[in-house]
C-alpha cells in the first residue's frame, strides 16, 4: 500500500509529550490494553459456577452473562469509531481502561446478581471500544517510515496477547484467589492490568489535541473546496508528520455510514463475523459437545485450551506469513480450510488420537483473528479510515457471533445432538476463504468511500 512522503515535523519544543515516549513504552502500553480486553471474560467462565452459587443467578441469568460479551462487542462496538472521532483516539483509550478497571472491581464486591450483570455489561461495554481503537493506535504509533516496530508486528503481537490474556485469566484466577482471600479477589485482580495500562496512556493525551490542531490547520490553508488527508504519525524518534493528498474536490467524510456502503467494509464485517463465530461456539459450547462424545471436563478443557494456545504461535508468525503471501488469497484460504477440517474431525471421531489434531485445526482456523485485525491496517491510509473500518468490522463480527451462539444451542436443542450445529458452522467456515479474498483484494477503505461518495 502506497505510503506518501512525510514532511518534517515540528521541532522538538512543540512536539506532543507523546512524541517522546520510547517505543518500548508505547508497545507495553498497547499489550496491555490487548491483555485487558479478555481477562475480564476468562476469569469469569472458571468462576462461574461459584458465581452461580454464590449470587444466586437463575439459568436465565446465567445464560446472559454468558452472552453478554459478544452483544457488547457488537452494539457498542458500531459506535466506538464515532467515539474515537470527536474525542480523539488516546483519550477514549485512557477512559475505556478506567472504565474495564471500575466494572471488574464492582462486580466483584456486589452482592446482587443485578448489580453484577450491570458491572459486567460496563466492562463489556469498554472491551468494545478497546477492540475498535488497537487497530487505529497501532497504526497511529508503529506505521511511518522509520518506525523500529512495523504496524503488522504489532498487530500480530496484541492479536497475540489477546488470545493469551484470556487463557492467562482462566488458568490463574481460582490459584490467585484461593491464596489471596476468595474467589472475588480472583476476579478484582484482573482490574490491575488495565489500571496500569490507562497510566501509561496518559502521557499520549496532548497528542489529540495536536492531531485536531494540525488537522484545522490543513484544511485552512486548503481552502473550502479542498479537503486534505491529514496523517499524523508518532515514533520513538520521529515527530508527528502531516501528510497532504490534495484531491480534485472535497475529500469525502470517512464515516461508519459511508464504510459501510462499501463492499470492502462488508467483506471484513462478514470475515470477522464468521471468525468470531466459530470462536464463540467453540468457547461457549465446547465443553458440552465434548461431553455428549464421552469427554470428561479435564480433557474439554485441555483441548479448550489448546485451542487457545495454537493460536498465538499463529499471530506471532502472521508477519512472516503476510509477507509470504502479500497480494495471495493463500491465508483466509488456509484458516477457511483448517477450520472445516477440524469441525469435520470432530464430527466424525472427536476423540481419535485424544481429539488432539482437532483441537490443533481449529486453533490454527483461529489465527483468522489477528490476520483480519492486520489487515484492518493493511487496508486503511489514515486514522480516521481505520478506525471506522474497525467499528463496522467488529461491530457486524461480534453481532454474528452472539447468533451463532445462540443459534448453536437452539440448534442443539431442536435436534437433540450436535451434528447439525457442527456441520453448519464447518459449513460457514468456508466464508472465511470467501470474504478474507475479497480483503486481499479489495483496496483501501479511502479509495472504496470514494468509489461509492
Amino acid at each position: 500500500m502506497p505510503v506518501s512522503p512525510a514532511v518534517p515535523g515540528p521541532p522538538d519544543a512543540d512536539r506532543p509529550r507523546s512524541d517522546r515516549v520510547g517505543a518500548a513504552v508505547l508497545l507495553l502500553a498497547v499489550l496491555l490494553l490487548a491483555l485487558s480486553l479478555r481477562t475480564g471474560i476468562g476469569s469469569l467462565s472458571v468462576l462461574l459456577p461459584t458465581v452461580r452459587d454464590e449470587l444466586g443467578f437463575s439459568a436465565t441469568g446465567v445464560s446472559l452473562l454468558t452472552t453478554l460479551p459478544p452483544l457488547c462487542f457488537a452494539v457498542v462496538g458500531l459506535g466506538a469509531g464515532r467515539l474515537v472521532l470527536r474525542h480523539g483516539v488516546h483519550r477514549v483509550t485512557v477512559v475505556l481502561l478506567l472504565v474495564i478497571a471500575a466494572g471488574l472491581v464492582g462486580r466483584a464486591l456486589t452482592g446482587s446478581p443485578m448489580v453484577f450483570l450491570g458491572a459486567t455489561v460496563v466492562a463489556m461495554a469498554a472491551v468494545a471500544v478497546g477492540n475498535v481503537v488497537l487497530p487505529p493506535l497501532a497504526n497511529r504509533h508503529f506505521r511511518q517510515p522509520g518506525s523500529r516496530i512495523s504496524a503488522t508486528t504489532v498487530s500480530s503481537l496484541y492479536g497475540a496477547t489477546i488470545v493469551g490474556g484470556a487463557t492467562l485469566a482462566a488458568m490463574a484466577t481460582v490459584p490467585v484467589g484461593e491464596a489471596l482471600g476468595g474467589w472475588r479477589v480472583g476476579l478484582a485482580c484482573w482490574a490491575l492490568v488495565p489500571a496500569v495500562a490507562a497510566v501509561l496512556w496518559l502521557p499520549t493525551l496532548r497528542s489529540d489535541r495536536a492531531d485536531a490542531r494540525a488537522a484545522a490547520a490543513a484544511a485552512s490553508a486548503a481552502g473550502p473546496a479542498v479537503e486534505p488527508t491529514v496523517e499524523p504519525t508518532v515514533g520513538p524518534t520521529v515527530g508527528p508528520t502531516a501528510t497532504t493528498h490534495p484531491p480534485a474536490g472535497p475529500a469525502p467524510a470517512i464515516t461508519l455510514a459511508a464504510v459501510a456502503r462499501t463492499p470492502l467494509g462488508w467483506a471484513f464485517g462478514g470475515c470477522f463475523a464468521i471468525q468470531a463465530g466459530q470462536a464463540y461456539v467453540q468457547f461457549g459450547w465446547w465443553g458440552s459437545i465434548l461431553a455428549d462424545a464421552g469427554a470428561d471436563a479435564s480433557r474439554a478443557g485441555l483441548l479448550l485450551g489448546m485451542i487457545t494456545g495454537v493460536g498465538i504461535p499463529v499471530t506471532l508468525a502472521l508477519p512472516t506469513l503476510i509477507r509470504m503471501t502479500r497480494g495471495s488469497i493463500a491465508l483466509p484460504v488456509l484458516f477457511a480450510a483448517a477450520t472445516i477440517a477440524g469441525w469435520a474431525g470432530l464430527l466424525a471421531a472427536p476423540l481419535a488420537l485424544g481429539g488432539f489434531p482437532w483441537a490443533v485445526l481449529l486453533g490454527f482456523g483461529g489465527g483468522a483473528f489477528t490476520w483480519i485485525l492486520a489487515m484492518v491496517a493493511h487496508h486503511s491510509r489514515t486514522p480516521q479510515g481505520t478506525s471506522q473500518l474497525s467499528a463496522l468490522t467488529q461491530g457486524v463480527g461480534y453481532l454474528g457471533a452472539s447468533v451463532a451462539t445462540f443459534g448453536a444451542g437452539v440448534l442443539h436443542d431442536a435436534t437433540g445432538s450436535w451434528t447439525a450445529p457442527v456441520l453448519v458452522m464447518a459449513v460457514l467456515a468456508a466464508l472465511i476463504g470467501v470474504f478474507g479474498a475479497a480483503i486481499v483484494r479489495g483496496g483501501s477503505v479511502e479509495d472504496a468511500v470514494a468509489r461509492v461518495a
